[in-house]
């Protein structure tokens, strides 16, 4: 890692950092080379390709990318607003520098959540949850974190649209 980037954190993040990874509430994730702006646009053969180094990746590869917190989805058509197309360009947000050191932090309550179309429960490795209670646990234990595949993640977001 450059230690350029490093130095542009405050002292303060950095002790923040060092005293939530002393807590023992927290694991260290692998550390990435910090990231840049990326933006990419559909081409006609459904993969997008990027104006900064000129890849070629696919709507999936997109999502994983490291290194990034937000992803603007820019839209043209009613049919993209919905999910039924893909969108025009993806533009991934990097972490800034305040925020890197976070990133590189999950917390050991953290679960991963998925949904099972079966019987339309959300799933943990070890409990079912209905929607209700995942709600419950978000305003009585904010400290608790799910991570969500796709999938699991609109599933979520369609109950929360039909919960309010």
């Amino acid at each position: 890692m450059k230690k350029d980037f490093l130095k542009g954190i405050s002292k303060e993040n950095k002790r923040e950092f060092l005293n939530k990874l002393q807590s023992g509430q927290f694991e260290l994730l692998p550390p990435y080379e910090p990231q840049p702006t990326l933006t990419f646009d559909l081409q006609s053969d459904g993969l997008y390709l990027c104006k900064e180094d000129g890849r070629k990746l696919s709507i999936s590869e997109i999502e994983v990318l490291k290194g990034y917190r937000l992803n603007i989805e820019l839209v043209s058509t009613r049919l993209q607003v919905v999910g039924k197309e893909p969108p025009d360009t993806i533009i991934k947000q990097p972490y800034t520098q305040e925020e890197y050191l976070n990133s590189l932090l999950k917390n050991k309550s953290a679960m991963t959540l998925t949904f099972d179309e079966t019987d339309g429960q959300f799933k943990t490795d070890t409990d079912n949850y209905s929607f209700n209670q995942l709600i419950i646990i978000n305003r009585e234990s904010p400290e608790i974190e799910f991570y969500m595949d796709k999938k699991t993640n609109e599933k979520y977001l369609e109950c929360l649209e039909n919960w309010c």
